[in-house]
């Protein structure tokens, strides 16, 4: 049991990596990008680009619960999340605070991902298995 969850938990981390680059990577050149689209709309270029700096950061949120509780990276690694109580129904609310907490338990801070992955897994009620 110990080697699956070691696995399982490395397929993790790397689905993390996976999440943040899709998600980050056009945020980051829409905002590089910030003094053209200014430019080109003038002020309500500004509320533009805030808009879509809150939809890309919205993506990230709900990104498991749009692809069925399967972001791109566990799509990549073949993993799902999976409420701890109930196998098949997993609450909004619990999936939010997972990709809340995964941007702060990130992996590439810190030695331990496994101690994160744990301490995830018991404050949100959610398990991540082979899918």
């Amino acid at each position: 049991m110990k080697h699956i969850n070691d696995n399982i938990v490395k397929r993790y981390r790397k689905s993390i990596y996976i999440d943040l680059l899709v998600s980050f990577i056009p945020m980051c050149i829409l905002i590089f990008n910030t003094n053209h689209i200014v430019s080109y709309f003038g002020e309500f270029g500004k509320l533009i680009m805030f808009g879509l700096v809150l939809l890309f950061m919205f993506f990230y949120l709900i990104s498991d619960i749009v692809f069925k509780n399967k972001s791109i990276g566990k799509r990549v690694y073949h993993l799902k999340v999976i409420s701890a109580l109930q196998e098949d129904k997993i609450n909004f609310y619990f999936i939010i605070f997972r990709r809340v907490l995964e941007c702060f338990y990130n992996p590439l801070f810190g030695k331990s991902f496994y101690d994160k992955y744990l301490e995830m897994e018991n404050r949100t009620g959610t398990r991540i298995i082979n899918d």
